[in-house]
């Protein structure tokens, strides 16, 4: 287990998306939002622990999201990919689940295809990157497991409408 420190000196409120990547470790997204300070600024810090790669691992990245009713990920989320493609080049032994999730907007079926479609495509991006795909495994859960309220859309719905990937290890 390593654990990366960081210390982030900043006047105002900004958002903040830290990726923690270690040949060997699993990698870490964090999204922080630093909070107003004063003129001479403010200091927020952050520890953020990380495992080494073995069999069963099972984290977790959440950092690919859809608009509704969508199967092709958000452009501005495909650095998440960037990010699995090096760790499995880097570590040949490691496989992945790609997990499709919706929010609660839908009946279960549609919800259920879609989750399958979200995994699929991001399986056909690695794919077209030239990523030895024999490596992935997709799955589709629909609205099952959601990360927040399904009541609004803003912080709730749209966090829900994601695919996780899962790291299986070595």
């Amino acid at each position: 287990e390593g654990v990366c420190v960081f210390r982030l000196i900043r006047e105002g409120q900004k958002e903040y998306v830290i990726s923690v990547d270690e040949k060997g470790f699993g990698f870490h997204n964090a999204k922080m939002t630093f909070p107003g300070a004063s003129k001479e600024g403010g200091v927020l810090e952050r520890t953020i622990k990380i495992k080494k790669l073995e069999k069963d691992y099972g984290k977790s990245s959440r950092n690919v999201y859809f608009d509704f009713g969508q199967s092709e990920p958000r452009k501005e989320t495909l650095d998440a990919l960037n990010k699995v493609e090096k760790l499995m080049t880097e570590n040949p032994g490691i496989s992945i689940r790609i997990v499709g999730h919706t929010d609660g907007i839908g009946t279960e079926q549609h919800n259920l295809d879609l989750s399958k479609r979200r995994a699929l495509s991001i399986k056909s991006i690695l794919e077209r990157k030239g990523f030895d795909v024999s490596r992935v495994e997709t799955e589709g859960l629909g609205a099952k497991f959601p990360l927040a309220s399904n009541d609004d859309e803003i912080n709730g719905r749209e966090l829900n409408r994601r695919v996780e990937i899962v790291i299986l290890g070595n």
